[in-house]
């Protein structure tokens, strides 16, 4: 098959078109114009490239894992098979993070379940008054991958990655000023309806277990143990869990002030305690 140029304007969806400029964009690091311009040379020389990728995209293979990076509250964050694609729903997070700490001194903070990095390596980026911030994971895959983001930030020297099960590597007491955390939090019995992209990134990275709380809970019962006095947790939640996870603060008595920021879907994604 002798691909062309008009496969830009006919013969695929306007997500896929718009996928696959943006893919040829970062591959030759050319422009759009540039792209139309040179169409027929480049599909003629890089046609398995291009019917690979087509066919990945249909399969529903992740657009972020074809093209090895993703974006993330305007910035660019590597990314590869193996670790959770960061959502835009999580930059509700960050925005309340940022609103937080703006004016606070040099401190320190905990970024769990961290994944790529995202949401601290933002903060360190957009708060450069944060002394340090510690990244777990229980993933070795995606704590390389963290520490390699932290590398193309210019971020490294104010992180530290430590691979454990949530707290379990923390042995201080009292010393954090903040904890983030984007953990899993989807209930078995929704596992089957996820979307099919879903089913190619970790399942360990987004199942929370029968209620979908197994992590959270943990998160609540036991962060206020790190935490300076005064200090916050801010724990993305699932869809209809704020109820659940109301309750599960209350039922500590650890926390002074709780909170709930809702996304730009409207829906209740962060979960906001202070100490």
């Amino acid at each position: 098959m002798i691909m062309n140029k008009t496969l830009f304007n006919s013969g695929l969806s306007p997500q896929l078109r718009r996928e696959l400029i943006w893919f040829l964009k970062e591959r030759f690091n050319k422009s759009e114009e540039d792209l139309l311009y040179e169409g027929e040379e480049i599909f003629r020389n890089y046609e398995e490239l291009i019917i690979s990728f087509l066919k990945r995209r249909k399969n529903n293979f992740p657009f972020q894992y074809i093209l090895g990076n993703t974006e993330f509250f305007g910035f660019k964050f590597i990314i590869q098979q193996g670790v959770f694609i960061p959502r835009p729903e999580t930059e509700t997070l960050v925005e309340e993070a940022q609103r937080l700490f703006s004016f606070c001194e040099s401190f320190q903070g905990l970024d769990i379940c961290c994944g790529s990095g995202v949401i601290g390596i933002t903060l360190l980026n957009i708060l450069p008054h944060i002394q340090k911030i510690y990244f777990s994971d229980i993933s070795p895959e995606a704590l390389f991958l963290a520490e390699e983001n932290a590398f193309l930030h210019r971020v490294r020297e104010r992180s530290h990655f430590i691979c454990g099960d949530l707290f379990s590597f923390l042995q201080r007491k009292n010393f954090l000023d903040f904890i983030v955390a984007n953990p899993p939090y989807v209930q078995d019995d929704l596992l089957p309806f996820l979307q099919r992209e879903i089913s190619f990134e970790p399942e360990k990275a987004f199942r929370g277990g029968v209620d979908g709380l197994d992590f959270i809970r943990r998160i609540v019962y036991q962060g206020h143990l790190f935490l300076k006095e005064g200090g916050f947790i801010l724990c993305e939640i699932g869809k209809g869990q704020k109820d659940s996870v109301l309750a599960i603060v209350e039922d500590t008595g650890y926390y002074q002030e709780v909170r709930f920021i809702r996304d730009l879907c409207n829906t209740e994604r962060v979960l906001v305690l202070k100490k």
